[in-house]
């Protein structure tokens, strides 16, 4: 029964890592019923199992299943008398589903409780844990337009990461953190500050996967629209082409997010082309 358990682990956790979610869900479901099965009661492995499975559950949009598993591991960490390293993600991951429901107080109360267990946990430094548990808070704030809570949470999110030694940790968290945080300066249209994010997003994801990943596609929009503000076409055309060339590598059934990257480029090449006619236009002197 060992056996299989590891197995069954070993699986869910490979088709994780590949983008598989359905089959990791199932072979995680599988994971947790032969966990119960070899320990016969309340045990650490069916806490930690439970807690991947609420968490995949939520990301497939199931979010009954996702809501009993993140229970019934909280629960059951309660019974073995766990500490808060177990309990952090499912509270996280209710939070989610709370935030995702439009129950912004629940969500905030949640992922309060997750910023406070993740800096125990990281015994008051920094980890990604608290990086990620900031990142959480701060975007809850700004999809409920609480923008100054936002930066305040932004910011101690960057304070972590800067920490962090240069290189390690999750890369794709760091660069989502960094987009989001620009994302807030954009839309007060403070492009300085945004750019800085932006780039820093794209050097993290050019030391990890050189810089093709769905972040490094996000950063590379914004940036062609940051610069199609500032009136810089040619650059705004080269981070349009990067972005439609990214979405098609990392996320081909995106449909919308390549067609939009499609319209941007034909609409910057039209006004280039516009450019270049009334300048043939232009009488000699």
């Amino acid at each position: 029964m060992l056996k299989l358990l590891e197995d069954r682990e070993a699986r869910y956790r490979d088709a994780l890592a590949q983008g598989d979610l359905p089959s990791a869900e199932k072979l995680c479901a599988e994971t947790v019923a032969a966990s119960r099965r070899l320990y016969g009661g309340p045990h650490k492995a069916v806490v930690l199992h439970l807690s991947s499975h609420a968490e995949l559950c939520r990301r497939l949009h199931w979010n009954d299943e996702a809501q009993a598993a993140a229970d019934e591991a909280l629960a059951m960490a309660g019974q073995l008398g766990l500490d808060d390293s177990w309990r952090r993600g499912p509270t996280n991951t209710l939070a989610l589903l709370h935030a995702a429901a439009g129950r912004s107080d629940e969500a905030e109360t949640l992922y309060k409780k997750t910023i406070a267990m993740a800096v125990a946990e990281a015994r008051g430094g920094s980890s990604d844990g608290v990086v990620r548990a900031f990142n959480n808070l701060a975007f809850l704030y700004a999809d409920s337009g609480q923008d100054e809570k936002a930066e305040l949470c932004y910011a101690r999110a960057l304070v972590h990461l800067d920490k962090l030694p240069p290189g390690e940790g999750d890369a794709e968290l760091h660069s989502d953190m960094l987009n989001n945080f620009a994302g807030l300066y954009m839309a007060r249209r403070d492009f300085v500050r945004a750019r800085e994010l932006f780039e820093r997003s794209l050097d993290i994801q050019q030391r990890d996967c050189r810089g093709i990943s769905p972040a490094a596609a996000t950063a590379h929009n914004d940036l062609g629209l940051i610069a199609q503000e500032e009136g810089d076409l040619r650059q705004a055309l080269v981070h349009f082409k990067r972005t439609l060339l990214l979405n098609q590598i990392c996320s081909p059934d995106h449909f919308r997010n390549i067609d939009n990257a499609q319209r941007n480029i034909d609409s910057v090449s039209m006004a280039l082309a516009a450019v270049a006619r009334a300048a043939r236009m232009e009488p000699s002197t």
